[in-house]
């Protein structure tokens, strides 16, 4: 369900660009380019110039500023503030949103102001949004691959289901700490996959979050 969609983006007249599915590591990591007149500035992502990106992540923080709202969101590869200049937005931590918007830079900071937000989304489409996000964006193919033959190095799917039947057992509602998850060595390598992944969410540090 669309529980925000931007007036002033509905009301422009000129072509609106690729919203890119891309991972927030790489709009944070990319070179941001500010262009003249009523050109889009991008983040350049590979051999994309991006300007509107498509992102689905979890909810980490929301606050009202003096003259914005604020929220913070996570994929598993890292964390963007989404500054709301319209109507404040009924959302809260924990979320799992897929976004639709512009990448915006002030000084050193960079972050989205929103076009589209989608609340309620199963988490289980992360998984095809992140491949998404390295097959369209075209970044090395090697991380993939080296993502998959450590994989394989993990008796991968009975374990990952004891994780999350264990987060969501411990979980009262705000998370649970990742001490009392991690037992060994292995339950660590295997949270941090199952973060790429969106398998589970870092909601806040040190918490984690299976979003249904």
């Amino acid at each position: 369900m669309a529980i925000y969609q931007d007036s002033k983006t509905q009301q422009t007249m000129q072509p609106r660009q690729i919203a890119y599915v891309v991972q927030i590591k790489d709009i944070l990591n990319s070179v941001f380019v500010k262009e003249d007149g009523l050109n889009p500035n991008y983040v350049k992502i590979g051999n994309k110039n991006v300007s509107r990106i498509n992102i689905i992540g979890a909810v980490i923080d929301s606050k009202e500023e003096e003259n914005f709202q604020n929220i913070t969101i996570g994929d598993g590869t890292g964390e963007i503030s989404v500054r709301n200049f319209e109507k404040i937005i009924n959302i809260k931590i924990g979320d799992a949103i897929l976004l639709i918007g512009r990448v915006r830079q002030f000084g050193n900071s960079r972050y989205v102001t929103p076009e589209i937000i989608k609340r309620n989304i199963n988490a289980k489409w992360s998984i095809v949004w992140r491949k998404n996000a390295i097959k369209n964006i075209g970044i090395i193919k090697n991380d993939e691959e080296e993502e998959k033959d450590e994989l394989t190095e993990i008796p991968q799917q009975n374990n990952t289901n004891d994780i999350i039947s264990k987060i969501k057992d411990l979980d009262d509602g705000s998370g649970v700490s990742y001490d009392d998850v991690i037992k060994t060595p292995a339950d660590e390598k295997l949270i941090a996959n199952m973060l790429l992944r969106g398998d589970v969410f870092e909601i806040k540090p040190g918490k984690l979050k299976v979003l249904d």
